[in-house]
């Protein structure tokens, strides 16, 4: 299954967001779909934050994976930095170098796509 979204980049991106992977994925068991709604939430955060353009949401399910891309209009790739213990910001990639199987991101010629890929619980050994 592959199913996408368009969204602005507001504040209300991020609960969109989550909305939207709540949906495309409510077969999936609970555990699965609330870490994909907070990788997204962070992945999206950050594009709003640093593209203030469109940002598209795309979900593609197999039978033993889940990949989550966001892509924008910003060039500039992430940085994973180590934030201070009283930092306000900072931990957003922490949470998804954690919490996904690996993540990356590309370059395209407008912009970046930045993706995160799950196994699914079936599907680990």
């Amino acid at each position: 299954m592959r199913t996408k979204t368009q969204l602005q980049s507001s504040p209300e991106s991020s609960s969109s967001a989550r909305r939207f992977v709540r949906r495309s994925l409510a077969q999936m068991p609970s555990e699965l779909i609330e870490a994909a709604e907070l990788l997204t939430s962070e992945l999206v955060t950050n594009a709003a934050i640093h593209s203030h353009s469109p940002i598209e949401v795309e979900i593609d399910l197999d039978l033993d994976s889940l990949k989550i891309s966001v892509s924008d209009d910003s060039g500039q790739l992430p940085i994973a930095t180590q934030a201070g213990h009283m930092d306000e910001h900072g931990r957003g990639l922490a949470i998804v170098g954690s919490l996904a199987e690996e993540w990356g991101a590309t370059k395209r010629s407008k912009g970046k796509t930045v993706w995160i890929t799950m196994k699914l619980p079936s599907a680990k050994a």
